[in-house]
C-alpha cells in the first residue's frame, strides 16, 4: 500500500473530525456533564487554557490539534476493527455451508422471499 493511497483517506477523515469537533463546540454546555469524549476533551482544553502556566497538551492550540489527532485515530481504528470483523464473519460463512443454510432459512422466513431484508426486520 502506497503512502499516496493512504493519504487519500486522511483529508476526508480530518474534515469529518473537524466538523464533529465544531458541532460539539457549538452545543457544549460547560455546566452539564460531558456526553462523550469530544465534550470531555473540549472541557479540559477550556480549563487548561484558562490556566496560563499549564504545560499540559490540552492547553492552547495544542489542545485542538491533539483532539483532532485523537478523534481521527479513533475513527480510523474503529473502521479497521469493523472491517476485520466483517472479513472474519464472511470467511466463517463461506467456510460453513450449514451456517449459510440457516441464515438463508431465516432470511426467507422473515422476508418471505418477496423483498430484501431491512432494519425494520430486527
Amino acid at each position: 500500500m502506497s503512502v499516496s493511497f493512504l493519504a487519500g483517506f486522511i483529508d476526508p477523515l480530518a474534515v469529518h473530525c473537524e466538523e464533529a469537533i465544531a458541532s460539539h463546540k457549538e452545543a457544549l454546555d460547560a455546566d452539564a456533564e460531558p456526553l462523550d469524549l469530544i465534550d470531555h476533551y473540549l472541557g479540559r482544553i477550556e480549563k487548561e487554557s484558562s490556566e496560563s502556566d499549564s504545560p499540559s497538551g490540552f492547553a492552547g492550540s495544542d489542545g485542538h490539534k491533539n483532539l483532532l489527532q485523537v478523534t481521527s485515530e479513533l475513527f480510523a481504528v474503529g473502521g479497521a476493527t469493523i472491517s476485520t470483523a466483517l472479513h472474519w464473519a464472511l470467511l466463517y460463512v463461506v467456510l460453513r455451508p450449514d451456517v449459510q443454510a440457516r441464515a438463508r432459512e431465516e432470511l426467507d422466513r422473515v422476508t418471505g422471499m418477496k423483498r430484501p431484508p431491512s432494519l425494520e426486520d430486527r
